[in-house]
């Protein structure tokens, strides 16, 4: 929702991260002892009605099994901890869960300020603050109310394959 309408506008922090996720962006698989890593992975989920890019998703190769994937996502800053950070980590997990059919119990943040890494483990508690997320985000764009940045977004419709959205900013 960022760019449509051109609601966005780039800071130097936006900028910062931007130049960050170019490498991240650029679609590409790389091969490194026992990890597949792909590079601007796109993701889905139909049951919940999400889409959207994976910074990077490693594959870890098992012995006699499957593949186990783990999103990776990209932040500008030092190395902490916010919520909204893990649940947008949560909803990558979740639908390469669904798109995959194996189980995604965690994830990782690289913070490029510290060149940290911080595992997220994808538990009840994180998965229902997700869940929650998700829902919330649909019914105040269903309802076409505000936000604090004093957007609304009106929902237009559907025709039966997705729905229809458009930011307007007053």
């Amino acid at each position: 929702m960022i760019h449509v309408d051109g609601v966005f506008v780039n800071n130097t922090y936006t900028l910062e991260g931007s130049f960050l996720h170019d490498r991240a962006d650029t679609p590409g698989v790389e091969n490194r002892a026992g990890v597949r890593i792909v590079r601007a992975l796109p993701l889905y989920s139909k049951k919940l009605g999400l889409s959207g890019k994976a910074d990077i998703v490693e594959f870890h190769k098992q012995p006699g099994g499957p593949e186990a994937p783990l999103p990776v996502d990209y932040k500008r800053g030092p190395r902490r901890k916010w919520v909204n950070d893990d649940a947008q980590l949560c909803a990558q997990g979740l639908c390469l869960e669904e798109m995959l059919g194996v189980p995604v119990p965690k994830g990782a943040i690289f913070h490029a300020a510290s060149k940290k890494r911080r595992e997220v483990v994808f538990d009840t508690a994180l998965r229902g603050a997700t869940f929650e997320t998700i829902n919330n985000i649909r019914a105040m764009l269903e309802a076409g109310r505000e936000n604090w940045l004093g957007t609304t977004v009106v929902f237009l419709g559907s025709d039966g394959g997705g729905a229809t959205w458009r930011i307007k900013q007053f």
